[in-house]
C-alpha cells in the first residue's frame, strides 16, 4: 500500500510550493526562505496590552517609505551602469586624446626653430665687402632657465680658398659695441657657444654643435680667423632645439595621462561588467558535476526498482521492568499517565543511479512516485 510524502514535502503557511521540474531547483539559493514578519495563521497569542504590537506594525508611511527606499535601490543600480557606461566613455576619449597632444608635443621637441626658416629661400650670407667673410644674424634662443639648449650650425664654403672659420654665439643684440672683445674672451675661454672649424675646403658644409642658456636674444658671429682669403664668401644656417626640454616633458606628462586614463577605462569597464554578468563563484569541478545532473534529472525517472528484501529493523533491548503493585487507593487518587505519541519513521529514499530516489517501504517494496535531492538537501516529488 502507497504510503504519504514526507512531511518535509508538504507545503507549508508562508513556504513557496515545490518546483514543477527538478531542473528548476538547480538554480535556487542555498538560504532558507525567510517568512514573513507578519502574523501567522489564528491561535497564535497576542499582544499582552493595548499598547504592545502597536509599536513594531508597519504603518502605511512606512510601507510607502520602503517601497521609495526600493524604487530609489534600483534606479541607483541602473544609474551606476549608466554612470559606468558614461565614465568608460570619458576615459576612451581621453586616452586618444592624451596620445595626440603628446604626439603633436614630441613633434615639436624634435622640429628645431631653424634661422633662416624652412620657408626662406637661402642661407644666411655673409658680406661681401667685409675682408673677412663676417655673418652677423640676430638669434631668438628660449628654453628652461638653468638648461642649456643645443645648436646645430651648419657653414658652406662658397669661395674658392677656405680655410679655418670661428663660429660664436654671443649673449645680447649683434649692434653691441663690446662684440669684438666679447667673442675673444670667448675663444680664449674655450666657451660652449664657440666651435673652431678647421681647414674648411671649398665647397664643403661643416657642421658644428653648440650649446647656449636660454637667455632670449642671441648674436651668430662667423668669420676667416686669417686675412689671407681672396674674396671670402659664406653661408650658414643655425638650428635651435629650443622646444626639446619644455616640449618632451609636457609629451611625457601626456603619455602618462593617456595611460591612466586607460587604466582607468578598463576599471570602469571591469565594474560595468560585473554588475551586468556576475562571475560564476562555483569551480569548473562543481559546473561540470552541475551540468552532468542537470542533464541526467532533464532525462526524467527510469523505472521503480525491483522489490528487495524487508527492511531490518534494529531491535533494543529493553530491561525486564517488574510491575509494582499499587494500592487501591493509590489507583483511585492518581490518574493514569497519557500514551506516548507515535514515533514517526523517516523514510528510506533508495538512489536508483539516475539522479532520483524512490522511498522503500519496511516489507522491501518501493512505492512508485519518484523523488530527486534539491540543493538543500530536502527530497521533493517529481512531477513530470
Amino acid at each position: 500500500m502507497q504510503q504519504g510524502l514526507p512531511s518535509d514535502s508538504l507545503e507549508r503557511p508562508g513556504e513557496s510550493s515545490a518546483p514543477t521540474h527538478p531542473a528548476d531547483s538547480l538554480t535556487l539559493s542555498n538560504e532558507d526562505d525567510t517568512h514573513s514578519p507578519i502574523a501567522g495563521p489564528t491561535g497564535q497569542p497576542g499582544p499582552s496590552s493595548p499598547t504592545e504590537g502597536q509599536e513594531n506594525t508597519p504603518t502605511e508611511s512606512d510601507s510607502l517609505d520602503l517601497d521609495e527606499h526600493d524604487i530609489e535601490r534600483k534606479k541607483t543600480k541602473r544609474e551606476i551602469v549608466g554612470e559606468l557606461k558614461e565614465k568608460t566613455k570619458k576615459a576612451r576619449w581621453n586616452v586618444f586624446l592624451f596620445l595626440g597632444i603628446g604626439a603633436i608635443l614630441f613633434t615639436f621637441a624634435l622640429f628645431p626653430m631653424s634661422t633662416p626658416g624652412f620657408w626662406e629661400d637661402s642661407n644666411l650670407k655673409s658680406d661681401p665687402l667685409d675682408a673677412a667673410g663676417q655673418i652677423n644674424s640676430p638669434i631668438l634662443i628660449f628654453g628652461i632657465p638653468g638648461v642649456e639648449v643645443k645648436v646645430d650650425v651648419e657653414v658652406w664654403v662658397m669661395d674658392n680658398h677656405g680655410g679655418d672659420i670661428e663660429v660664436y654665439l654671443v649673449p645680447g643684440y649683434c649692434d653691441n659695441l663690446e662684440l669684438l672683445y666679447t667673442t675673444s674672451e670667448m675663444r680664449d675661454e674655450n666657451s660652449p657657444r664657440y666651435a673652431l672649424i678647421e681647414d674648411a675646403a671649398p665647397g664643403s658644409v661643416r657642421e658644428v654643435e653648440l650649446s647656449a642658456d636660454p637667455s632670449g636674444a642671441h648674436c651668430f658671429v662667423t668669420w676667416y680667423n686669417n686675412s689671407r682669403v681672396v674674396n671670402p664668401s659664406l653661408e650658414a644656417a643655425v638650428h635651435v632645439y629650443s622646444n626639446r626640454v619644455p616640449a618632451g616633458a609636457l609629451a611625457a606628462g601626456c603619455l602618462l595621462m593617456s595611460g591612466f586614463a586607460f587604466f582607468g577605462a578598463q576599471k570602469y569597464g571591469r565594474q560595468m561588467k560585473e554588475l551586468l554578468a556576475p562571475t560564476s563563484k562555483k569551480t569548473p569541478e562543481e559546473e561540470a558535476l552541475e551540468a552532468v545532473q542537470l542533464s541526467r534529472l532533464s532525462a526524467g525517472p527510469g523505472i521503480a526498482p525491483q522489490t528487495g528484501p524487508p527492511k531490518r529493523e534494529v531491535e533494543v533491548d529493553t530491561p525486564a521492568t517488574v510491575p509494582a503493585i499499587a494500592s487501591p487507593a493509590a489507583s483511585s487518587s492518581q490518574p493514569s499517565p497519557p500514551p506516548d505519541p507515535p514515533i514517526e519513521v523517516e523514510p528510506d529514499y533508495v538512489a536508483t543511479g539516475d539522479g532520483y530516489f524512490y522511498i522503500r517501504n519496511v516489507d522491501g517494496s518501493f512505492q512508485p512516485q519518484a523523488y530527486y535531492q534539491g540543493p538543500d538537501g530536502r527530497y521533493w516529488p517529481y512531477e513530470g
